[in-house]
């Protein structure tokens, strides 16, 4: 609960990166004035554009993910999600769950390798 609140107070993101992403063809892109690295991890807000999302695109909303990544040991986790409207503000925010907390494995060809991938080249 006091994570959701946070989040809906954090700053709005206005600084979105694009990076090149295999399995999304629109690419996705990360917050660069929120980003940032601590030896190999990079911690990021990342939207996937025009990702399928049952009733987010349909309202022109996006859903953003707040992720960990390990550059060196190609694993990646989440840390929590939010829906934002059109014009920026956020719908919803919630925390992520112990499962997807949970460091888990980036391997080649799943969505998140690409995310991993993208980060670990731009966030220095």
């Amino acid at each position: 609960m006091f994570l959701a609140l946070m989040l809906q107070a954090a700053p709005p993101i206005i600084d979105w990166q694009p990076f090149h992403m295999q399995r999304t063809p629109d690419g996705g892109l990360f917050d660069r004035t929120s980003a940032k690295r601590n030896g190999d991890v990079v911690n990021a807000w990342v939207r996937l554009v025009n990702m399928e999302m049952k009733g987010v695109n349909e309202r022109r909303q996006q859903a953003d993910a707040h992720m960990e990544v390990d550059c060196r040991r190609s694993m990646m986790r989440a840390i929590a999600f939010r829906v934002v409207g059109p014009d920026g503000t956020v719908l919803k925010a919630v925390p992520a769950t112990r499962t997807q907390g949970r460091w888990q494995p980036a391997r080649v060809g799943m969505r998140g390798y690409d995310i991993r991938v993208g980060l670990c080249e731009r966030v220095r």
